[in-house]
């Protein structure tokens, strides 16, 4: 994983803009995946809903406004795919 540093007066709110290739960019970590498992059988669809807007303390959302769709976004297709909707 590696993590791009944004900057002071940077807008936060245009997920098209694209930084600087020059930023300063710091390795972070490496995921490897070991193992995979099935979804459990007889269950149509596991009830896991992914939630952009759950942080951790310390951490808040900008004001992007793709990101403050998701939640909503992703609400409605959990409810679907749980045969609510």
């Amino acid at each position: 994983m590696i993590v791009t540093i944004g900057v002071q007066g940077e807008h936060e709110d245009n997920p098209t803009v694209a930084w600087p290739e020059e930023r300063q960019q710091v390795k972070v970590g490496i995921l490897t995946l070991t193992a995979a498992s099935a979804q459990q059988k007889g269950v149509d669809c596991e009830p896991i809903n992914f939630d952009p807007l759950v942080m951790a303390d310390g951490i808040v959302p900008t004001d992007d406004p793709v990101l403050r769709f998701r939640s909503p976004a992703y609400a409605v297709s959990f409810a679907k795919r749980m045969g609510n909707l």
